[in-house]
């Protein structure tokens, strides 16, 4: 009797691969066929090609704007006053009420600062247990024509009037780096410039000397 011979090959053609066994004795083949895609051996897909992109160029008063409001884009603060403005011109602006959310002495619908018991790595290398304050005023701004070093806009959304009211409001650069707000009325975010980034990293003798006073 003849011994059994195992034969194991595999043909690629095109997307099928053919897998046959056979012995001498009783001849038995099995064929496999895999990775047929498509009812049809002989259908193909035919990818087409992506269609072309096409680059969209943003002209008129918007480019410019965007253009012009690059000089004001940056963080701005006094103390804890502060204003973010994106080079695209919109901003928002942060500052503590005085009132936290949940205190009896708190008025009903008042603006309210969020107090959050967390934890952080203390200068020794040990968790502290503190509280982060959330802010509670909040504005929308929104740049509406701008020059060199002047900015008109518009104040939306304001939880505080006094610190800062809806409405026009203009800002100016100092050759200091100190922005200062206008606003109808008084406001608090009108009776001290904000300091930039330049005025923030000026030493301390400096800042003393030209009278900047960007606070904590």
């Amino acid at each position: 009797m003849l011994g059994i011979r195992h034969i194991l090959y595999a043909l690629n053609l095109g997307r099928e691969t053919l897998y046959a066994r056979g012995t001498v004795s009783g001849l038995t083949v099995v064929v496999a066929t895999i990775g047929i895609l498509g009812a049809a051996c002989s259908a193909r897909s035919h990818s087409s090609a992506p269609s072309p992109t096409v680059a969209t160029r943003v002209t008129g008063p918007t480019a410019r704007l965007a253009s012009s409001a690059k000089a004001f884009a940056g963080t701005s603060h006094v103390h804890t006053y502060y204003l973010r403005i994106r080079a695209d011109g919109h901003g928002t602006a942060e500052w503590p009420v005085g009132f936290h959310c949940g205190a009896p002495e708190t008025p009903p619908g008042q603006a309210c600062d969020k107090v959050v018991p967390t934890t952080m790595t203390m200068p020794d290398g040990t968790a502290g247990n503190v509280d982060e304050i959330i802010d509670g005023g909040h504005a929308q701004l929104r740049l509406t024509s701008v020059t060199p070093a002047t900015a008109i806009g518009v104040v939306e959304g304001s939880t505080d009037a006094s610190a800062l009211p809806d409405g026009p409001v203009t800002l100016t650069i100092t050759t200091d780096d100190l922005l200062v707000i206008t606003t109808p009325g008084s406001s608090v975010y009108g009776r001290s410039p904000l300091c930039g980034p330049r005025a923030e990293a000026m030493s301390p003798d400096e800042k003393k000397t030209k009278g900047v006073n960007c606070g904590a």
